[in-house]
């Protein structure tokens, strides 16, 4: 799959995740008058979409293989955090007074995700490595034999 088709795919994931906790979201924290507007509704929706498909497209930093872990992972949160304050203004989704505090979660969260994704990964690596080493091996007696 080349990078562009990557992008849109991970994108329109992001876009379908987004739409469902926006529309969660949305049901359980709106006001009664908020319900009744379908206007506010859609307009939360697709900022919710679009929060989603930017935070999921822009996770193919993590596919440039002259990136480094780093440098993709900062890039990924710079993108994460830039779009979620401007869907936060666009949105109002938190009020200004704790909009610090929600930063310091989203943060937390953020490295929660990534340790989790690392450990992930890092087990998947050591079994192809296990598994690359077996085959060497297998390979070596057969060419001996």
């Amino acid at each position: 799959m080349d990078t562009k088709t990557k992008i849109i795919f991970k994108a329109s994931i992001g876009f379908s995740l987004g739409l469902i906790v926006g529309a969660i979201m949305f049901a359980a924290l709106a006001s009664y008058e908020d319900l009744n507007n379908r206007i506010t509704l859609l307009v939360q929706l697709l900022g919710s979409g679009l929060f989603g498909a930017v935070n999921m497209g822009s996770t193919i930093v993590y596919d440039l293989e002259d990136w480094g872990i780093g440098q993709a992972t900062l890039t990924h949160y710079a993108v994460a955090l830039f779009s979620f304050l401007t869907a936060n203004e666009t949105l109002g989704w938190f009020n200004h007074s704790v909009l610090f505090v929600v930063c310091v979660i989203f943060t937390i969260v953020y490295i929660i995700i990534w340790l989790i994704q690392y450990a992930i990964y890092k087990v998947k690596v050591r079994e192809m490595n296990k598994d690359l080493e077996t085959m060497l091996l297998k390979k070596n007696t057969f060419t001996k034999a």
